[in-house]
């Protein structure tokens, strides 16, 4: 029978959790949400043969991921990303959006990157006892790949309050659904507002990007932006 894991120790120090899965074997069935189930592998070399494996894949429509929360259209726009996608649709996608990113971009960014550095480094205050992850290595991130896409300076608060709950929405499915819809909304309005007026950003580079006739959709767009803005906040413990 699987056994749901205790989801505030899982994110304020999942490592416990972690060894006494290992020890008691290579796998594990646990209970992600209720009434969603997967196998959790837990050990090295198990885990390299399942990443090995091509009877097992990363697409979320094979696991209806929170597509019963969302509905299908927010969950694929959430989820049609390079992260999500199996060959040859990860081989398509990786080609299309290879030829946006561009490492003189990112480097033009470097003293703006270095001032908001000093800038959040600044507001800590001498002898104060904060959370680095919350006060500096989220926020510094998360400002960058918002200055990258071009999402406007009023409009990156939102995406740290999406974030929170995004993150752990399994675990908070009503909220969930109305953060999910919110932001995919957003970033389809974003999208419009861009392909109609393009600018010297990211989101305008990958709308405009093209490999012979082909180019991303809508969906794989949002996803896309999604991934980005989201991956500093998977990195919290």
């Amino acid at each position: 029978m699987p056994r749901q894991l205790p989801v505030d120790e899982l994110v304020s120090d999942p490592y416990p959790i972690y060894a006494a899965l290992r020890a008691e074997g290579p796998a594990a069935a646990v209970e992600v949400r209720p009434g969603y189930q997967v196998w959790m592998v837990t050990r090295y070399v198990e885990a390299r043969q399942a990443l090995a494996n091509p009877a097992l894949g990363n697409d979320p429509g094979n696991g209806r991921w929170m597509a019963d929360v969302v509905g299908d259209a927010v969950n694929a726009a959430m989820n049609k990303h390079l992260l999500r996608a199996d060959p040859p649709d990860h081989t398509r996608l990786r080609r299309l959006v290879s030829k946006a990113f561009s490492g003189t971009r990112v480097a033009a960014l470097a003293p703006w990157i270095s001032k908001l550095a000093d800038e959040l480094l600044d507001r800590i205050e001498p002898g104060e006892k904060v959370d680095l992850l919350d006060s500096f290595a989220l926020p510094l991130p998360l400002q960058v790949i918002c200055e990258l896409l071009g999402i406007p300076a009023g409009d990156r608060h939102l995406f740290r309050d999406w974030s929170d709950v995004i993150i752990s929405g399994a675990h908070q499915r009503d909220r969930y659904k109305d953060m999910a819809e919110a932001l995919v909304a957003y970033v389809q309005r974003l999208t419009a507002v861009k392909r109609a007026d393009p600018q010297d950003d990211l989101l305008s580079d990958l709308i405009s990007v093209r490999d012979d006739d082909d180019q991303l959709s809508d969906q794989e767009l949002t996803a896309m932006v999604v991934l980005l803005l989201f991956l500093p906040a998977t990195k919290r413990p």
